[in-house]
């Protein structure tokens, strides 16, 4: 295989985290008496979409992003205590538990994952809040395919900074011994902004997941590009 260490981010990637969400939202939306409308919903994503594009620029803590999102959402549909007596803060921790107890990997994910870890080691580097991000771990079985695990909330670094992948590799070397990684690891992930922009600035190659065949940007510099997991071991073998 081309590489030896493959780093996977885990939603939209190999999680299916749209489902996880839709689900988590409307137990949210039912408890908070909010419309369970598409609007809503839509107005949900853009405002948690430009908090966790501040955490990706270093501006808001995953928490904070956790927190504020419904905030935010009560602001505009309901008021600081939503009509049924459920708060914010309630609501975000209520919220936090359905993504960590919905949603399953990709279909495909599992067997791809055992074919690579047969020849080479495999860690996860992933943007999200530690309690979220652990349910999955421990739901899913995720530890059978990766170690180290390394969670952006856990370890006060995120997705596209340098410094994360510099913790992964220590982590590494830890978990299966000191040796010159750098040269022979991939980042696999779907956010051109987050898991390719940091292993760019990390000096590691890149590999692109984007199953809806979206156009790349220009000057947007990529090692690899796969629009499907399958796909994915035939890519690293070139």
């Amino acid at each position: 295989m081309r590489y030896r260490t493959l780093l996977f981010d885990l939603d939209l990637t190999l999680f299916d985290f749209a489902a996880s969400e839709r689900l988590a939202f409307a137990e949210c939306a039912a408890a908070a008496g909010l419309p369970t409308t598409p609007e809503v919903f839509a107005r949900y994503k853009v405002i948690n979409g430009r908090l966790w594009a501040g955490v990706e620029r270093g501006e808001v803590t995953p928490a904070e992003a956790g927190r504020r999102r419904f905030d935010e959402l009560l602001a505009e549909f309901g008021s600081a205590s939503a009509p049924t007596g459920v708060s914010s803060d309630e609501l975000g921790q209520m919220f936090q538990h359905g993504l960590g107890a919905h949603g399953e990997l990709y279909p495909e994910a599992a067997p791809v994952l055992d074919a690579l870890a047969e020849h080479a080691e495999l860690g996860l580097v992933t943007n999200g809040l530690t309690a979220v991000q652990r349910a999955k771990v421990a739901r899913l079985g995720l530890d059978r395919w990766f170690e180290p695990i390394v969670i952006s909330d856990e370890v006060g670094l995120a997705k596209p900074d340098p410094a994360i992948f510099d913790l992964t590799f220590n982590e590494l070397d830890r978990v299966h011994g000191a040796r010159e990684r750098r040269a022979q690891t991939v980042m696999i992930g779907d956010s051109l902004t987050s898991d390719m922009a940091g292993a760019r600035a990390a000096g590691i190659a890149t590999c692109w997941f984007n199953p809806t065949g979206a156009q790349r940007p220009t000057g947007v510099e990529l090692s690899l590009e796969c629009q499907s997991l399958v796909d994915l071991i035939e890519a690293l073998s070139v």
